[in-house]
């Protein structure tokens, strides 16, 4: 909130209008119809998703990261340092938070305020997919998206109320998410 309300102190409460560098032309593919930048943000996503599937998978210090997340302990006794892991978990979603932000700019018009509307939906992202499932927050973002888009076509004001309707009805029957793991309790 502090860093929020210091940038609307310097560059001001109005929204600003980016600019994309592949233009406004828009693709015609007969049913669909996409911006090119639109295109960017699918296929740049789909590079950083794949790019952070490997290092979480393949390197050091992505599965030592993996195994800080499950058992902080455990991972201490095996020799992770948990702070070191930490620090490059916040770089890496600094990192990730920067680009993202790169690249749904011109589609958001930026303003003070945007974050917390698409951290909002992130986060019903995140709860629809399964917290715990990289798989699923992505299949959940798609899921979303096209749920939203459906909405847009028979009232604006209803895009926006897409994620929430989803997110009741997900919560309401798979409390988990759609790809959670289900776990037995025992009374």
């Amino acid at each position: 909130m502090i860093t929020r309300n210091v940038a609307m102190l310097i560059w001001g409460r109005d929204v600003v209008s980016a600019k994309s560098p592949f233009g406004n032309k828009v693709i015609d593919l007969g049913v669909v119809r996409i911006l090119p930048h639109e295109l960017f943000v699918l296929i740049g996503g789909a590079v950083l998703m794949a790019i952070l599937y490997f290092f979480l998978k393949k390197s050091f210090f992505g599965k030592a990261l993996e195994a800080v997340a499950f058992n902080k302990s455990a991972a201490s006794l095996m020799g992770i340092n948990p702070r070191l892991m930490a620090s490059i978990a916040f770089i890496i979603s600094g990192a990730l938070a920067g680009a993202g932000g790169i690249m749904v700019g011109p589609l958001v018009n930026p303003g003070a305020f945007i974050g917390v509307f698409l951290g909002l939906k992130a986060f019903a992202v995140a709860i629809i997919g399964g917290l715990e499932n990289p798989k699923g927050i992505l299949i959940g973002a798609l899921l979303l998206g096209v749920l939203e888009n459906v909405f847009a076509m028979y009232s604006t004001s209803l895009k926006d109320a897409a994620s929430f309707i989803l997110i009741i009805g997900i919560l309401a029957f798979l409390p988990q998410g759609l790809f959670g793991k289900r776990y037995k309790e025992k009374f």
